[in-house]
């Protein structure tokens, strides 16, 4: 078959190239074989999308091929368009030894190209450099074991449901920066065993459905930014400096340890892929305690957002492990974990928000946000104890109801409800009050609000015999419910003018006054209304007080 450039325009330039012709079968059909597919791919992205174009339907196979001989290794796929079941299964790049040099021949460059479904690349070689940047994938690509140099380059890249990137092997420095995997309709992207050299990169990545089952990491992989629906890290292995802050896990995520002979049985599969060197340095790994399926050493969490359950059961924490400012809408499980003293809890909340604000009949919940508050109280987290307890209760309301609810039949179980709800009552309104302490802006607006609606209820109740002026009669009531705004003392700071003004108006209250007017004098006894009204303004007032004191207290740790 001739893979030369045919064709030439009428004033003597060169045409775009064309595809070259199939040779025939005993049939008489033109057959597209690999002979073919090599002799297309050297015309160009111009010449094999313009056949592409023309056949959408043929499947490519390229399984085997070495693009790292001097035959192929001009070959570029960036741009290319690729059917359903493109296939490079086993087949060979050249590997770079300076990463500066993206330009050399047989490297492998997929920049921009885009596949169907079941593209396959598994068992190839890839080598140092290849640049899958802003591919678009279909329905499970499939990358089972490839093997990939340093550099390997798959940021912004697009992948459907059930990419299998499982036993796959990377260098230093893998980008998937940006990388979006679909949800998981049609299969979980799957990192399943595979292994990361340094600087791993995920930063931004999105992750509806990603698991990294027994994956190793080198030092300092990143997953800043990234967003992970579901996320699935159980006997990960993570090299220093790991860094997931300000990462969104928006499902459950497990980061549960695996025992290390089972890691051993599932790494030792792996190890076929490899040369004699890298298996040597991956063997020396499984001997460093510090490093394994089941501890971590130093990992960030800083900033993230668990929107569920986050899991720990049995990691081993060797080294700082920062949860600064972390937000948690479910307690966390760090059931059997080790080294519980290097977590940094500074600035973490538990929101409860993904249970109904701290409604749940899980009774796990208020057993982990008390394994919670022991870690917060052995690092002397006042703040973060006291947040926990807030959250230790609240979650409480829901298993006690749950409980009640299956001891029904029992002759005082309705005893216990009503004082539950009645509890259940007091805390909502200490909540609005005061956030349970917490807050002492809550209370003092609540008393400022307070003057205005005690004011409208005085002017309710206050009825005077007799009133020639009315404006006089409004400022005394004004004057009254902000004195009486201050507890204990208030009331006690105005003038007897002010108090006669709202139980008599203007009526006279000396005996020869009123018989100069010709009325009776006024005897200043206040109603039981007014008496009502007065009292709760000064209960509701020194509630207000005590609160916002209680959230200095708590503030400055006066204790």
């Amino acid at each position: 078959m001739d893979d030369r450039t045919t064709g030439s325009s009428s004033n003597g330039n060169m045409a775009p190239p064309t595809p070259p012709a199939p040779r025939l079968g005993p049939d008489g059909k033109p057959v597209h074989d690999q002979e073919f597919f090599i002799a297309l791919a050297r015309r160009g992205k111009d010449a094999w999308n313009r056949w592409r174009g023309e056949n959408p339907d043929i499947a490519v196979t390229l399984q085997g091929v070495d693009f790292s001989g001097d035959d192929n290794n001009r070959i570029d796929f960036s741009g290319f368009r690729f059917c359903h079941h493109a296939n490079f299964g086993e087949c060979k790049f050249r590997d770079s030894f300076d990463v500066r040099r993206s330009d050399e021949p047989g490297l492998a460059k997929f920049a921009g190209a885009t596949f169907g479904a079941e593209a396959n690349f598994s068992g190839a070689t890839l080598g140092s450099l290849a640049n899958l940047s802003n591919v678009t994938f279909g329905l499970r690509a499939m990358f089972r074991g490839a093997i990939f140099g340093n550099s390997a380059d798959f940021s912004r890249a697009k992948f459907g449901p059930g990419a299998n990137f499982a036993l796959a092997s990377f260098g230093g420095s893998a980008n998937f920066h940006e990388a979006s995997f679909a949800e998981p309709f049609g299969g979980i992207a799957s990192f399943d065993g595979a292994t990361f050299g340094d600087h791993a990169d995920f930063s931004e990545a999105s992750l509806a459905s990603g698991t990294f089952e027994a994956a190793t990491f080198g030092r300092q992989a990143n997953f800043r930014n990234a967003t992970i629906v579901y996320g699935l890290f159980s006997g990960t292995t993570f090299g220093k400096g790991s860094d997931f802050s300000d990462a969104k896990f928006e499902r459950d995520v497990s980061f549960n340890a695996m025992a290390r002979e089972q890691w051993r049985n599932r790494m030792d599969k792996q190890l076929n892929f490899f040369d004699p060197e890298r298996q040597q340095a991956f063997r020396a790994l499984w001997d460093d305690g510090r490093h394994g399926p089941d501890c971590f050493q130093t990992i960030s969490f800083r900033g993230a957002r668990f929107a569920a359950t986050a899991y720990f059961i049995e990691r081993r924490f060797e080294g700082p492990c920062e949860f600064v400012g972390a937000l948690f809408d479910r307690p966390p499980d760090f059931g059997g974990c080790e080294g519980i003293g290097n977590l940094n809890l500074l600035g973490a909340k538990f929101s409860g928000r993904s249970f109904l604000g701290g409604w749940t009949t899980d009774s796990n919940i208020p057993l982990r946000l008390r394994m919670l508050r022991k870690i917060a109280e052995d690092a002397k987290n006042h703040d973060l104890e006291r947040d926990l307890y807030i959250e230790e209760r609240k979650a409480e309301r829901g298993v006690l109801f749950a409980r009640y609810w299956h001891e029904r039949h029992k002759p005082d179980v309705w005893t216990r409800v009503l004082a539950h709800c009645i509890w259940i009552a007091v805390m909502t309104c200490y909540w609005l009050l005061a956030d349970y302490g917490r807050s002492f802006v809550r209370p003092l607006s609540a008393l400022v609000l307070s003057v205005f609606a005690f004011n409208l209820a005085y002017a309710h109740v206050v009825r005077p015999p007799i009133v020639d002026n009315p404006a006089a009669l409004g400022r005394a009531i004004k004057v009254f419910s902000i004195a009486n705004a201050v507890p204990f003392v208030g009331a006690l700071s105005l003038e007897k003018e002010v108090k006669q003004r709202l139980l008599c108006g203007d009526q006279p209250t000396e005996q020869d006054t009123a018989a100069k007017r010709g009325v009776l004098a006024c005897v200043a006894i206040p109603s039981s209304k007014f008496q009502a009204v007065t009292l709760a303004q000064s209960i509701f007032s020194a509630l207000c007080f005590f609160f916002a004191g209680l959230a200095l207290r708590n503030y400055f740790k006066l204790r």
